[in-house]
């Protein structure tokens, strides 16, 4: 005798998960890991067995879960006993208090095949999110869909303990229609070839079409709203992308607006840079070898010490006193962020002007600013005279992703006093967009 449950965790399905998905994959991990801030308030809707929330609570932050399987939910308390969690459908959840930081990992979104449903769920999402916080997720894409079986077929199996097994089989179906994905398991508990016990899951995903869940995000009142494709936040390109991930910022409190203005040599002093926090945790840097690149663990700290932030001082002094750029977003009276470029053009036909330096303070990345003074720089180079900017980039993984997403690429010349003072960054380019009275 089965029970059957649309897209619910029983006993035997929650064994099975665990022997398949015990621990979190490290690239998503990681992804989840860098929206999180100490002192943050953060939920984990969909919480399941707690393969992420555990290792946030292990890093001490402020995390609850909340999951509708309560045979989920005990997993969790297997692996931490003291973690926040309830149990709870999410279509009706009301917690009474609102967060920084929501995300939901694994495209279970996708979980609510039901459209109207979804948008309800997300509605109620945007109302848990405090001012300036953030919801990220994953939803499955249409490119996932799996061939159509003709029978029910072995998908895995695991070792049950006390010499018993637990074999799942599978049935899958897609209908393009609602592009719903049926996807059926049968869960049957062996002792030897004697089946002990069977439980029937019916689960369902919706696959998105690229713009389709956009288009639901933008009647929530979301300040900005990103589509990646990849953990190295690629951009989302179309329907044959593997997965859709949503970085969705709500508005902020009043009187934090970004505002963005150029700066003068007079103003540019240490006391401007009162509250910047320049750190950076770097865990994957990318790595030239044998003519290509490739990701390696590298971990470390970027910070700035008082005679690096007085160098800082000198350098930005000087590119506004020789005729270059500075341009900083303020946040109020408070410096968020800050743009330079060089002035001189340089290279084989004068084609590049330097973009100096690039940074925003660690408690408004992802907000956009590091887009706003990028795009900044940009105009004012190709204003003056430039085809290309070129930028001695950080080869964070992180920081390579923003910059290929602003459509940097690998620099055609490399100017060689970077690639000596700073023989780890990756010289990149990019090409600028000219107006008739840009052109030279």
């Amino acid at each position: 005798m089965h029970t059957e449950k649309q897209n619910t965790y029983g006993s035997l399905c929650t064994e099975m998960y665990e022997h398949l998905h015990r621990e979190a994959p490290e690239d998503e991990l990681n992804f989840y890991l860098s929206y999180a801030r100490p002192g943050m308030k953060i939920l984990e809707p969909l919480c399941g067995s707690g393969r992420f929330l555990a290792p946030f609570m292990a890093r001490g932050l402020d995390i609850c879960g909340m999951d509708r399987s309560g045979e989920m939910l005990a997993k969790l308390r297997e692996k931490a006993p003291e973690a926040r969690a309830v149990q709870a459908d999410l279509a009706s959840y009301a917690p009474g208090e609102r967060y920084d930081y929501i995300f939901i990992t694994s495209g279970s979104v996708s979980l609510f095949t039901d459209m109207a449903q979804c948008r309800a769920v997300l509605a109620r999402l945007r109302e848990m999110l405090a001012p300036g916080g953030r919801l990220v997720f994953a939803v499955g894409t249409v490119a996932n869909r799996c061939p159509d079986d003709g029978d029910w077929r072995v998908d895995a199996e695991a070792e049950a303990g006390a010499g018993c097994r637990l074999v799942l089989r599978t049935k899958n179906r897609y209908d393009p229609q609602t592009q719903t994905q049926f996807s059926p398991g049968r869960y049957t508990l062996y002792d030897g070839e004697r089946p002990l016990r069977e439980e029937f899951m019916d689960f369902q995903t919706h696959l998105y079409r690229f713009g389709e869940m956009e288009a639901y995000l933008a009647e929530l009142d979301f300040a900005q709203v990103r589509t990646y494709s990849a953990f190295d936040r690629t951009p989302a390109a179309g329907d044959g992308d593997g997965m859709f991930l949503f970085d969705c910022l709500a508005p902020g409190r009043e009187g934090r607006a970004v505002t963005y203005r150029q700066l003068t040599e007079e103003e540019i002093c240490p006391a401007l840079f009162q509250g910047f926090i320049r750190r950076q945790v770097v865990d994957l840097c990318l790595r030239r070898e044998n003519g290509a690149w490739v990701v390696r663990p590298d971990p470390f700290v970027d910070d700035w010490s008082a005679e690096d932030w007085q160098m800082v001082v000198q350098c930005l002094r000087n590119t506004v006193h020789t005729g270059g750029l500075v341009c900083g977003a303020f946040q109020g009276e408070r410096l968020k962020g800050f743009v330079s470029v060089e002035a001189g053009l340089f290279g084989g036909e004068n084609r590049y002007l330097d973009l100096s330096s690039l940074h925003v303070s660690a408690d408004l990345r992802r907000a956009g600013v590091g887009r706003t003074l990028f795009r900044r720089a940009a105009d004012w180079a190709a204003a003056h005279g430039a085809d290309k900017l070129y930028i001695s980039a950080h080869s964070a993984v992180e920081t390579q992703a923003f910059y290929r997403s602003m459509g940097c690429v690998e620099a055609a010349e490399y100017q060689q006093k970077h690639v000596e003072a700073e023989p780890f960054d990756c010289q990149m380019e990019c090409a600028l967009k000219k107006t008739g009275h840009n052109r030279r």
